[in-house]
């Protein structure tokens, strides 16, 4: 070989080896490390300090018994990304902590628990963290959290057994996070400010408690629990939102959003359940349904919305039968609606409805018994503001109906069918446009109606 053949020959080999090298440099040697005990009080600890790692720890798989294990995995390279670790325990008392920080980017962890008592958390800092979960036992505790401008993330927990708790924490954008609990006396915490943000607790047995927690836009919150005694909580701040809960008897349900166009739907089965929506801001709907297709009683619903074309729609023993329930709506701004009815195509006996209106062109339109029976049940309207319309209908006994309307051109229009029912409507106004409009219709004996025009 010539000198100079030998020459380029070098430097090319030398130039490769260096772009190799400086690869494994900007990478920071990518590692990868492994444990595995089997037994019992053992230990295990991963500590990674450059970018690009992989670990995993497994304690007391292959059916061996284990108890008393604590694994714990870091990952801690400077603006590092890519990172994965997994731990997967077998046994009792086991903790499990998977940390992944200081600039960490497209990082995924997973933990798997066997046993009772349990403990694992999970903390990453970054963009497209991926963090999941799981634990069958009793009395296990999940704490997933993705902060520190992280970006479309993923957190999901998977509980199985009694007496757990889950928390999520995700700030960023296009997050998502679950909560799946089956047991008893567990709770569940979701906090998420973010855009588009997904959020969904499954609570299966009784007293759970939910609650989510998410500020921004576009928001969508769902909330499902069964059994008795659960307490539901969704507070949404931004535009957009969504929440929905289902609940099954002796439960409470509050829903606080501020923003246009929000939507709220409950659904909730069997006695004393509990309801508050909170809606500030325009175009907002509450949907409401207690046990529209079987009896119920002592359930109470309260709603407040306070802005220009809201919606609310109640309904209480739909086909079915709705006894000693209570409604109280009040809604603040123009153009706003009130569907209420109590026995719809049922029966109603002893329940209350209260209705609030202040403002411009609103709406409301309640039906008793209709197309059923009431029986010694009430209604109360107070509307102040102009051109608002009250469309009032009970059938059966011993009810009575309460209409106030103030200020000027107000129509109120009632209808009763049955026995010893009664009928009192005030109608003022303030100027000399003035006008109002007044109509009871009354089917039946001993009823009677009064009519103050003033």
């Amino acid at each position: 070989m010539s000198s100079k053949k030998w020459y380029y020959t070098f430097g090319l080999l030398l130039f490769v080896f260096l772009f190799i090298l400086s690869g494994f440099v900007g990478k920071g040697f990518a590692q990868s490390a492994s444990i595995e005990q089997y037994g019992a009080n053992n230990t295990a600890t991963i500590i990674q300090e450059n970018p690009y790692n992989d670990a995993s720890i497994a304690q007391g798989t292959n059916n061996a018994s284990s108890y008393n294990n604590t694994a714990t995995i870091k990952q801690l390279g400077t603006s590092s990304s890519g990172n994965e670790a997994y731990i997967t325990q077998d046994g009792a008392f086991n903790n499990a902590s998977i940390i992944q920080d200081t600039g960490a980017v497209d990082n995924t962890a997973n933990v798997t628990q066997n046993g009772t008592s349990n403990l694992a958390s999970i903390n990453q800092n970054g963009t497209e963290s991926e963090a999941t979960i799981y634990q069958n036992g009793g009395s296990n505790t999940a704490d997933i959290e993705q902060l520190t401008g992280s970006y479309n993330n993923t957190a999901e927990i998977t509980q199985v057994a009694d007496l757990n708790v889950a928390k999520i924490y995700q700030s960023g954008a296009n997050s998502t996070a679950w909560i799946d609990q089956s047991g008893d006396s567990n709770e569940a915490f979701i906090n998420q400010t973010a855009n588009y943000d997904t959020a969904g607790i499954y609570q299966e047995s009784g007293d759970n408690s939910a609650e989510i927690v998410q500020t921004n836009d576009e928001n969508t919150a769902e909330i499902t629990q069964y059994d008795e005694n659960n307490t539901a909580t969704v507070n949404q701040s931004g535009y957009n939102n969504i929440a929905s809960i289902n609940q099954t008897q002796n439960n409470t349900a509050t829903v606080d959003q501020s923003g246009d166009n929000n939507r709220v739907k409950i659904d909730q089965g069997g006695d004393n359940n509990y309801v508050e929506a909170n809606q500030s801001g325009d175009s907002n709907r509450v949907v409401i349904y207690q046990d529209i297709y079987q009896a119920f009683s002592y359930n109470n619903i309260y709603t407040d919305q306070s802005g220009d074309n809201n919606w609310t729609y109640i309904y209480q023993g739909l086909d079915g039968v709705a006894s000693n329930n209570s409604i109280y709506v009040d809604q603040s701004g123009d153009s706003n609606w009130a569907v209420i009815g109590q026995g719809f195509y049922g029966s109603a006996s002893n329940n209350s409805i209260y209705v609030d209106q202040s403002g411009d062109n609103n709406l409301v339109g309640i039906y008793q018994g209709f197309k059923g029976s009431a029986s010694y049940s009430s209604i109360y309207v107070d509307q102040s503001g102009d051109n608002n319309w009250a469309d009032l209908t009970q059938e059966g006994e011993n009810n009575s109906i309460e209409v106030y309307q103030n200020t000027d051109s107000n129509s109120a229009t009632v209808d009763q069918s049955g026995s010893d029912n009664s009928v009192v409507i005030y109608q003022g106004y303030t100027s000399s446009f003035g006008g109002y409009t007044a109509t009871v219709t009354q089917g039946g004996t001993n009823n009677q109606a009064t009519i103050y025009q003033y």
